[in-house]
Formats: C-alpha cells, sequence, structure tokens
C-alpha cells in the first residue's frame, strides 16, 4: 500500500490507474539536494509529479516545479501534471505562475528547445490543501464502513491515513492520531500486512507531533497491537533512523571522496605543469646546441626522454 498509490490519487482529484510508478535518480541527479517526491505514469497516458509541501509555497518552489515538469516533458513527451500537496495552504488552486518565469535555464540549457516547450507548455501548479478537504464528511465515511463492516478498499485506506493532515490545528491533529488509530482497530482489514503498514505511517506521523510523553503513551494504547506487531513496528522505526543516517554517512563520504579527487587533480595538474615546463626548458637547451649527456644536469627527464625531444626539433 501507498500514500501515494491510487486512492491517495482519487482523493486529490486524479481517480487514475496508474501504469508505473518511476524512478526519479535520473532527474535528482540533476537537482542535487531538491528531488522530486513521487512520480506517477498513469494509463491515460499522463505523467503526475506529486509535491508534498509543508512551507508555504514560494516563487522558488513554484520554479523548481516547472523545471521537474519541464524536464519530465522532454524526457517522456506525455502531458505532465504539476500537483502540489499542501499543508499549509487554505484552499485549492489552479493559477498559471507566468510564462518565462518558471524554468531554471541552469537546469535546462538548449534554450531554442526551451523556448518552444515555453509558449507551447505553460506551466499551471495544481495546489490541493488537505486542509481544505471536509473532515466531518471522510470521518462519517469512515464511520459507514465501520458500520456495514466493508473491507476497506485503497481509497478508504487513504482517507484513513490522510485524516489527521485535514486540519491546521496542532491539538486537533493529535485528537484526529488517536481518533485514526481507534477508527483502524474498528476496520475490517483482514491483510496483516497493510495493517502493519497503517500502523508504520500512524506511528511516524505521531513522533512528529506528539511529545516523547504522549508518543510512549500511544505506542502503548495503540489499538489491536501485539506484541510481535509493536516488535515489527520498533524494527521499523530502527529502520528507518538507520537508513537515514546511512544516507547521511553516504553523502558525506560523497562530499570528503569529491575533496580528495579535487586535491589529485590539483596535485596532477601542478605535477604536470612542471613536466612541461621542464620539456620546456630542455628544448631551449637542445635548440641552443646543448647535447644529450649535458642536459641531463638540468633535468629530471630521462636520457631517452631527451633524445626524443632532440629528434623532435630536428624533425622541426
Amino acid at each position: 500500500m501507498s500514500i501515494a498509490g491510487e486512492g491517495f490519487m482519487k482523493l486529490i482529484g486524479y481517480p487514475i490507474k496508474i501504469k508505473q510508478f518511476h524512478n526519479t535518480e535520473k532527474i535528482n541527479e540533476i537537482f542535487g539536494e531538491l528531488h522530486i517526491d513521487n512520480l506517477i505514469e498513469s494509463d491515460e497516458p499522463k505523467m503526475y509529479i506529486n509535491e508534498f509541501q509543508t512551507g508555504p509555497i514560494s516563487d522558488k518552489d513554484l520554479i523548481r516545479f516547472g523545471s521537474y515538469q519541464v524536464l519530465v516533458y522532454k524526457e517522456t513527451g506525455l502531458e505532465t501534471i504539476v500537483t502540489i500537496i499542501s499543508l499549509d495552504a487554505k484552499e485549492d488552486s489552479n493559477e498559471l505562475f507566468g510564462f518565462g518565469e518558471y524554468f531554471d535555464e541552469d537546469v535546462i540549457a538548449d534554450t531554442n528547445d526551451l523556448n518552444s516547450l515555453k509558449i507551447e507548455y505553460g506551466f499551471t501548479p495544481h495546489v490541493k490543501s488537505l486542509t481544505s478537504l471536509d473532515l466531518s464528511t471522510y470521518l462519517n465515511i469512515m464511520d459507514k464502513i465501520i458500520e456495514i463492516d466493508k473491507k476497506p478498499d485503497e481509497y478508504d485506506l487513504a482517507i484513513l491515513l490522510t485524516i489527521p493532515f485535514m486540519t491546521e490545528d496542532l491539538e486537533k491533529r493529535k485528537d484526529l492520531i488517536y481518533k485514526t488509530d481507534e477508527i483502524t482497530s474498528k476496520l475490517n482489514i483482514s491483510d496483516k500486512h497493510v495493517f502493519i503498514d497503517i500502523k508504520n505511517h500512524q506511528r511516524l506521523l505521531a513522533q512528529q507531533v506528539l511529545d516523547r510523553q504522549q508518543l510512549e503513551k500511544f505506542k502503548r494504547d495503540s489499538k489491536m497491537l501485539s506484541e510481535e506487531d509493536l516488535h515489527k513496528l520498533d524494527m521499523y522505526e530502527k529502520q528507518v533512523i538507520q537508513e537515514a543516517k546511512l544516507k547521511e554517512l553516504l553523502e558525506n563520504a560523497k562530499e570528503e571522496v569529491k575533496e580528495e579527487v579535487k586535491e589529485e587533480v590539483k596535485e596532477e595538474a601542478m605535477e604536470e605543469g612542471k613536466v612541461l615546463g621542464e620539456v620546456k626548458v630542455v628544448e631551449r637547451l637542445l635548440e641552443d646546441g646543448f647535447k644529450v649527456e649535458d642536459v641531463l644536469k638540468y633535468t629530471s627527464l630521462n636520457k631517452s626522454q631527451i633524445a626524443a625531444l632532440a629528434n623532435t626539433i630536428v624533425l622541426k
């Protein structure tokens, strides 16, 4: 199950069939520290870029998202829709972000192609505000599912995972974390893996919102969790932390390697410059009539190297 799967896409207004999730590594390499959160190809076919935004959306963000859109369009040739899933915006919006402003020329160097794209393919960021979703409506949907004992589908589960984000009030969000935990315990979820996955999402959200004491209480009181389930969640939490640490270590290692390579290149360049300087001195001596044996006294070049230079001078 994925928070950005078909159920979630339907929730934010795109009832699509997902053909595949695309690997964003190639595009992310271009942008360095910045990266596309989620890239989906639908059966239509269209490309969907989803960006999850926790703070205000700045013009700099829009320029970056526009650059993502142009790159994906150039790479795939498919209509590309950028959606910003916002926890800060008060309402949805679909406003055109001016022509000629949305791309980053440092990222996309082909100006001619870029200009044609600019005219053909303007950038309209679709902002979907989770706080503008009607919380009471979706809580009622959950109550109805429980009442009729319906097995929840992916759309229902997307609603369940998104409910705490449907308010910007921090205290209310805390209450909704407990509420969705209670709802989860009443849902007809027969698939153990899906259940654990839901709990993973809920627990990770709880870590972001609850203080330490509240979090420990939440872990203890979390409904329908056996000791085995709790152990799995603990292992999952440790794995997330380890992966984050590993990523940090890899980034640090990359930087160290870059610095080492820079130093090596610098040393090689200095050495090469030193050798080239000696070559010029040797050539001047040979041109002035010095013999190979005499030149040996003034350089670190060996006899065969000096002889080769002497032959070159003769050929000139």
